[in-house]
């Protein structure tokens, strides 16, 4: 029998509402500190300012008589540079929801996160269009999203992670999404569709950014944790390994296990945009019964 999903079973217009009043209300307790946080951080900013100045001078003084080695920055936390986003990057410019969450998707390769480490075998994640929520949503599409993964091997134990999605400009960046848990879903745009497109196209490399408008086939889908701001390997990703909200890069499929060439192929192609491609590791589908699936949800090919 599949597990149920953490939040089955609770009023999600409940739900819903109480999401949006909790933002307004952090919305309005921002706003009325507003004032006292920029004099601190103005403040801190000077004194930071006078501090590096005079570090500076102890440093030109001591610099021709010291050599030592500095961590470089962003070996831990992830850099950045005038490189990221690659010149011209942005997300898939049309997008239609209805077909992109029509079934479910398999993912191939992930980059590491710490909130899914070792969850790297048959990996499932399933979108629902949420209706329930209008008014007090502001008429913005919401999704349910729902990832399975098993730790450790194909027999491993069962990740199930329910969240909500939402489109904040659906007629402008479709592609641009906002993830999480319903309290922490209003922050920014963590999950951008990159591009997507059919197998045939991206094998025959005759695959043109944007695909073929809002009616195309989605096969695949390249998925970034927002923008890709910070330098990996030469190339750009979304945010560090400690960061939760924005980091990610992800390629998916509607199969378990592609037509041979498909996954290489993607990957090529994301490479081609700027991404670090490197980050990533293989999702394992090969073996995997998909047990915790519906029935009639299961692939036929596993």
């Amino acid at each position: 029998m599949p597990s149920l999903c953490p939040l089955e079973g609770v009023n999600s217009y409940v739900q819903n509402s109480l999401s949006m009043f909790l933002l307004r209300k952090s919305s309005q307790s921002q706003r009325r500190q507003f004032p006292l946080l920029l004099f601190i951080g103005l403040t801190l900013f000077l004194l930071l300012l006078v501090g590096a100045e005079a570090n500076q001078e102890q440093d030109d003084a001591t610099s021709t008589n010291s050599t030592y080695l500095r961590p470089a920055r962003g070996l831990l936390f992830g850099g950045s540079n005038g490189n990221c986003p690659p010149a011209g990057f942005r997300s898939r410019p049309t997008l239609s929801l209805d077909t992109y969450i029509s079934a479910l998707w398999y993912p191939q390769k992930a980059a590491p996160v710490l909130y899914a480490m070792g969850q790297s075998f048959c990996s499932v994640v399933k979108y629902t269009l949420d209706t329930s929520c209008t008014f007090l949503c502001d008429n913005l599409p919401r999704i349910d999203v729902r990832n399975r993964a098993l730790a450790g091997s194909i027999t491993g134990s069962l990740n199930d992670a329910c969240l909500k999605a939402m489109i904040p400009n659906a007629k402008g960046k479709p592609a641009e999404i906002r993830v999480g848990p319903p309290q922490r879903l209003y922050t920014k745009a963590n999950y951008w569709v990159v591009d997507a497109g059919r197998y045939r196209n991206i094998v025959a490399g005759n695959h043109t950014f944007g695909g073929f408008g809002n009616n195309d086939v989605y096969d695949w889908a390249i998925i970034s944790g927002g923008a890709p701001t910070r330098e990996s390997n030469g190339a750009c990703i979304a945010g560090t390994l400690r960061q939760f909200d924005t980091r990610g890069l992800w390629i998916f499929a509607r199969d378990p296990i592609p037509p041979v060439g498909v996954v290489q192929a993607i990957d090529d192609y994301a490479a081609s945009l700027g991404l670090d491609t490197s980050a990533m590791i293989d999702v394992v589908h090969e073996g995997c019964t998909y047990d915790f699936l519906d029935p009639d949800e299961r692939p036929t090919s596993s």
